[in-house]
């Protein structure tokens, strides 16, 4: 089915809320999965697979932060990938604020560059593996257009429904009397 980017990036930012994580970190999850399906790539399949595992959702962000403050072509490893098409997405949204090329070497040999024109993957992504991750060059220049409209597997739709429904207050008698919902009468 097909939604508006902006309705999948809430999808997934309650999703990620909804699976305990914290407003900042919801929102880097969230955001990489917005950046991921910009770039054409699954972002709502890697949000689903990053909210199971939880490791680079966890870890994902300091590592790319790390990588930022290094010098360029300094690497940073990374012993563990659980969900590596996430991380690309996180990488992807890094590289795009601060205007710098990102490049993702996986111990099985898979290769990844982010940059202004998006990402380029030599190899297949695989779970459960290490990367090296650097910072390479500076880029500048107006980034591509995007599209604003993607088609969304209905089971991870549901899925991720699933999760977000958890930030749902329940809808009792003494949650209205609390001030949750639009009240007893339709005045206030």
């Amino acid at each position: 089915m097909m939604y508006s980017l902006n309705e999948i990036y809430s999808l997934m930012l309650k999703a990620a809320i909804g699976s305990g994580l914290p407003m900042g970190l919801a929102e880097e999850v969230a955001a990489a999965g917005q950046w991921l399906l910009c770039h054409r790539q699954d972002g709502v399949g890697a949000v689903h697979e990053g909210l199971a595992s939880k490791l680079v959702v966890w870890t994902g962000p300091s590592v790319l932060d790390h990588v930022i403050a290094r010098p360029n072509g300094d690497p940073v490893e990374m012993s563990l990938v659980d969900a590596p098409l996430l991380f690309l997405g996180m990488a992807g949204v890094v590289s795009a604020q601060t205007r710098s090329q990102i490049q993702i070497d996986f111990s099985n040999g898979t290769h990844a560059t982010l940059n202004a024109d998006g990402i380029v993957l030599n190899g297949t992504l695989q779970t459960d593996c290490g990367a090296s991750i650097t910072r390479g060059a500076d880029f500048s220049g107006l980034p591509p257009r995007y599209h604003t409209r993607v088609h969304v597997d209905p089971s991870l739709f549901q899925a991720l429904m699933m999760r977000a429904a958890l930030t749902y207050v329940p809808a009792t008698e003494a949650s209205r009397q609390r001030g949750a919902g639009a009240g007893l009468t339709d005045n206030d």
